[in-house]
């Protein structure tokens, strides 16, 4: 507030007998240096339609907007066909878990499985390129999920 603020907060609680000015405030002293605001940017609707900003449009197109502005993929859908990796993934990243004594989310998130089933990567690359796994897990975990992966496409083609 640019006024008293004694005033205001004894107002805002109800005070009948705030007065105007109490003579003690930074504001009432003159002390208070007001800081210089730009004024929030909004863009009109039919814009951020236009653009994928709105959850409804970025929805209909199966992608969503991360708070930088990049465009992510959707949810990955797991179908009857990807639903035996994601299980045999879900072991594995059990077992990982157990042996480190770390919650199963640490190893991979459910997303992650998810992803790894529906696009089956075959290269550390193509592992890397999947949401929620860095540098530092694709070291420590691609190989064994690779092999995983692998594992299952070669007994869904025997």
């Amino acid at each position: 507030t640019t006024g008293c603020r004694r005033a205001f907060v004894l107002r805002y609680f109800g005070d009948p007998d705030a007065r105007a000015a109490c003579s003690g405030c930074d504001n009432c002293l003159g002390l208070h240096k007001g800081v210089e605001r730009d004024p929030p940017v909004t863009r009109p609707r039919a814009e951020r339609r236009r653009r994928g900003d709105d959850a409804a449009g970025a929805a209909g197109r199966g992608r969503t907007r991360s708070a930088a502005g990049t465009a992510e993929p959707a949810e990955p859908v797991i179908g009857p066909a990807d639903a035996a990796l994601f299980s045999a993934l879900r072991t594995l990243r059990s077992e990982l878990a157990r042996s480190e004594q770390v919650p199963a989310y640490v190893v991979f998130p459910d997303r992650t499985l998810a992803e790894m089933a529906v696009r089956r990567p075959r290269t550390l690359q193509g592992l890397g390129d999947i949401r929620g796994v860095g540098p530092t897990k694709l070291e420590k975990y691609g190989e064994r999920f690779l092999d995983a992966i692998r594992d299952a496409s070669d007994s869904e083609a025997a």
